[in-house]
């Protein structure tokens, strides 16, 4: 294998498994109670489902405007 993707590989994997902000957001509303640890983390999947639609479309829209990308 190439180092590069070694070292690709294991900085990915670090970041990956580093929590992030939303989980101590997530953390400090469960340890004050289980509902509002709940309703946090589904604000944070609607966040994120909301990001990825977004750029979803965004990606296609630069897909359906160049033929040179799409066929890339």
């Amino acid at each position: 294998m190439d180092s590069q993707f070694i070292a690709f590989l294991g900085i990915s994997i670090l970041v990956i498994v580093t929590p992030g902000p939303d989980m101590a957001l997530i953390t400090k509303y469960t340890l004050s109670s289980r509902r509002h640890g709940i309703v946090a983390a589904l604000g944070v999947c609607l966040g994120q489902l909301i990001w990825m639609s977004a750029s979803s479309a965004g990606v296609a829209a630069l897909l359906v405007a160049s033929e040179l990308l799409f066929n890339a």
